[in-house]
């Protein structure tokens, strides 16, 4: 699945946290009718994995996450690799695309934002 405004998942008005983020795939898994999932996650995916563990244990059979992180301190919130500074660049029209109520500089905004600050178990 993708996570809110990621993809071609559309966003919203309200800020994207892990939290918000959890309880999508939750509501997703209640529309699905799934009771208990195997749950593999990358970076935000992996975040979004390990909050379940934490607030939802029953929904997972397993987890795997990687590229996750736990603490939000010891990042370096000024510096922005080469490549995710294309990437972003890339994605600005993709993003658009799916999400034309709310601009992209916003979103960034939101995503770099909650990466700086979240999560902080």
């Amino acid at each position: 699945m993708d996570s809110r405004a990621h993809g071609r998942s559309s966003s919203s008005s309200v800020n994207i946290t892990y939290d918000l983020m959890t309880s999508d795939v939750v509501s997703l898994l209640d529309y699905l009718g799934f009771s208990k999932i195997h749950f593999v996650g990358w970076s935000d995916g992996g975040i979004i994995g390990l909050n379940l563990a934490m607030n939802y244990p029953d929904t997972l059979y397993s987890l795997f996450a990687f590229a996750a992180h736990y603490y939000s301190s010891g990042g370096n919130n000024a510096y922005m690799p080469p490549v995710f500074a294309a990437y972003f660049k890339r994605t600005q029209a993709e993003y658009e695309a799916f999400n034309p109520n709310k601009p992209y500089e916003i979103f960034l905004n939101d995503l770099l934002t909650m990466w700086a600050n979240y999560p902080k178990w």
